[in-house]
């Protein structure tokens, strides 16, 4: 019953990683993902995956929200996509002191993404756009947040998640 009030809208051609305890119903859940067109596949590595997903948005989102572009624009100035990648390493390097194994390079997977999705607009820019609130702190500002406590800089992160606040709050669409 609760599958048939659950609604999917797909809107890039990643794959949907699943994993937890329940290895049966989650296998059922990939099942029903990939009935419906969606690549979808139960992985044992949850957490160096749910990590990855988010260095590769720390690098993406913050830049262009902030600049006000598609994702593709990174790939096209090596100023920014070197900061895009510091920002994915420092990042690497929390998730790597922390015990988390990352399933593949972070830094070459930024870049596939950004190639994959060169003409999109990150959620980011789209709540930026919006004036609503932005989700920084669970992205840069965690990982920021997370250097800190391990004694660790990550001063892309910080400087990342002070700006994108202060262009939240003089939101003008």
């Amino acid at each position: 019953d609760v599958y048939k009030r659950q609604v999917v809208i797909p809107s890039g051609e990643g794959e949907i990683m699943l994993g937890g305890s329940d290895r049966a119903g989650l296998e059922d859940v990939a099942e029903l993902l990939r009935s419906s067109g969606l690549r979808a596949r139960v992985v044992e590595n949850v957490e160096g995956w749910r990590w990855l997903k988010t260095l590769i948005n720390a690098g993406i989102n913050p830049l262009t929200a902030l600049l006000r572009v598609r994702n593709g624009e990174l790939l096209k100035h090596p100023e920014l996509l070197a900061v895009a990648r510091t920002a994915v390493e420092e990042g690497a390097e929390v998730a790597r002191r922390l015990g988390v194994e990352l399933p593949r390079d972070p830094v070459e997977a930024l870049i596939e993404v950004l190639r994959a999705t060169s003409g999109n607009k990150s959620s980011m820019l789209q709540d930026l756009e919006a004036c609503r609130e932005t989700e920084i702190d669970y992205i840069n500002g965690f990982i920021a947040s997370k250097a800190r406590e391990l004694g660790l800089e990550a001063p892309v992160n910080e400087v990342l998640t002070a700006l994108v606040k202060v262009a939240s709050r003089v939101c003008s669409p």
